[in-house]
């Protein structure tokens, strides 16, 4: 049933992956720099989570726990191949996690590729490492990129007469690790924070087109008051728009310069 509703599916090792590539070509890809099997993508997801901490791996035990908690939906780490990977003296090819496929009890909600995805990074407490890249200027090769880590996150209901917003809260440390120039603390917190919350909200508002809660406000709401989830729920889930996270207001408790072979920021 699975893998007629989301088209594709795989498992390796108790870990769910959706796919709009054929499921034998994914298979047939080799790890890349002749190494194990067993250190492909695929077979060791936890270990790139923690690299790269992009859609987070999703086993059996946490798919079913999902669809029994509110909103009832999962999402499942979209496998992708990259047909341009680039190994010494040879081009190859590379398993890579692109987005991810939203499933409900009833069905296959879709797809969220690239870019678009990236809000789901930040809001999610478990997140190990990500990794962020922003221009510095107008100019688009002057860019700062900066890898994010210890990241917490707070969200809050706000009722206002039944009228269900949601206040988030991120706080978390940057260390830069690539780019030209100097630039000031300031406008490192200032350029970070800017894009991680139109990441969150491009995410958010891209889902909802979709029809579905990934960021899981329902299920805050349910724990946080399930009178008035009660009250207000259809089908499990609380009805949300656009405005429905009303702020995202994020915190950079440390901003360290990274490698030394960078010029350094300036205070």
């Amino acid at each position: 049933m699975l893998c007629l509703t989301l088209s594709y599916a795989l498992e390796k090792q108790g870990t769910k992956y959706c796919t709009q590539d054929s499921i034998e070509d994914i298979m047939l890809v080799s790890s890349i720099l002749d190494k194990s099997p067993a250190t492909t993508k695929l077979n060791d997801p936890q270990d790139t989570w923690k690299q790269e901490s992009f859609i987070k791996p999703i086993n059996l035990r946490n798919f079913v726990i999902g669809f029994n908690e509110p909103s009832h939906e999962v999402i499942i780490p979209l496998v992708s191949i990259n047909k341009n990977w680039e190994i010494p003296n040879e081009q190859t090819e590379e398993t890579t996690f692109t987005g991810f496929g939203v499933l409900s009890r009833d069905s296959f909600k879709g797809y969220i590729n690239g870019k678009t995805a990236r809000g789901i990074m930040w809001m999610n407490d478990e997140t190990k490492q990500g990794e962020i890249t922003i221009p510095l200027d107008k100019n688009e090769h002057n860019l700062l990129t900066v890898d994010i880590k210890n990241l917490n996150i707070d969200v809050r209901p706000v009722n206002n007469n039944n009228q269900v917003r949601f206040e988030v809260f991120l706080k978390f440390d940057t260390f830069l690790n690539g780019f030209k120039g100097k630039v000031s603390q300031d406008e490192v917190r200032k350029k970070v924070a800017v894009e991680i919350k139109k990441e969150i909200l491009a995410t958010f508002e891209e889902v909802l087109k979709m029809d579905t809660d990934i960021y899981r406000l329902s299920e805050i709401l349910y724990r946080d008051n399930v009178k008035l989830w009660k009250k207000l729920e259809q089908n499990g889930k609380i009805p949300l728009n656009t405005d429905s996270i009303s702020k995202v207001n994020v915190q950079i408790n440390k901003v360290s310069p990274g490698r030394k072979e960078y010029d350094p920021i300036t205070e």
